[in-house]
C-alpha cells in the first residue's frame, strides 16, 4: 500500500490579493515549506501590459491545505531587455542593495537606456543620480516597495530624473531580490519551523 500525496493550494502574499497562484501535491507539509514559485504578473493581478514581469514566491507558512508565500523578487523576462536595447544607445546597469523601513533588505537590479551612445562620466553621473533615488525608498515598507515596482511608479520617477542628466529611452527594474525578509515575516517563518 502506498503513501498517498495530498494536494495544498499555494496563496500569493496579500500584495497580490491572497490569489491561488497553482496546487501541488506532498506526502508531508514539511516537504513544501521554502519551496519557490515564479508567477506571471497577468495571473496575480491581470495586468496584460506587464506580460513581461514575473515574480518569484516562497512559501513560508502551511495552514492546513494552504500554502502561504512571501514575495522574494522579480525579473522581467529576457526578451524584453532585448527588445530595449537598441543600436546607436547606450546601456547602464545599476545594482544596489536598499534596506527599507520595516528591516527588509532589497538588491535593485535597474537597467537604463541612454538614447545614443554618451561618455564615461554621463554614465557615472546616471549611476551615482540612480543610486540616490533609490535611498529615497528606505522611508517605506516592502509592500509600498513592491506595489511601486510592480505599477512602474518608481521606473517613472528614475525616468523624469534621470532625463535631467541625459535623454533616457526608457528605465526598467530588471530584477530585484530579497537580501533580509522583513522582521514579522521573519518570526512567522521562523515559528512555521
Amino acid at each position: 500500500m502506498g503513501l498517498n500525496k495530498e494536494w495544498y493550494q499555494v496563496i500569493a502574499p496579500p500584495i497580490f490579493g491572497n490569489k491561488i497562484i497553482g496546487e501541488t501535491p506532498a506526502f508531508d507539509s514539511k516537504n513544501i515549506m521554502g519551496r519557490t514559485y515564479e508567477a506571471s504578473l497577468v495571473e496575480l493581478n491581470d495586468d496584460f501590459s506587464k506580460f513581461y514581469i514575473k515574480v518569484k514566491l516562497r512559501v513560508y507558512k502551511i495552514e492546513g491545505t494552504k500554502a502561504y508565500t512571501n514575495f522574494i523578487g522579480h525579473e522581467i523576462v529576457r526578451e524584453r531587455v532585448y527588445r530595449l536595447v537598441q543600436r546607436r544607445s547606450e546601456r547602464v546597469d545599476v545594482i544596489k542593495n536598499v534596506t527599507l523601513k520595516d528591516g527588509s533588505e532589497i538588491r535593485f537590479k535597474v537597467l537604463v537606456i541612454l538614447l545614443r551612445n554618451t561618455s564615461n562620466s554621463i554614465n557615472t553621473n546616471v549611476r551615482k543620480r540612480t543610486e540616490e533615488i533609490l535611498n529615497e525608498w528606505t522611508s517605506k515598507t516592502l509592500e509600498e516597495t513592491v506595489k511601486d515596482i510592480i505599477s512602474g511608479e518608481m521606473a517613472k520617477k528614475l525616468k523624469s530624473e534621470l532625463r535631467k542628466i541625459y535623454p533616457v529611452g526608457s528605465v526598467e527594474i530588471r530584477k530585484t531580490e530579497m537580501k533580509k525578509q522583513p522582521k514579522e515575516k521573519k518570526a512567522e517563518v521562523e515559528k512555521a519551523n
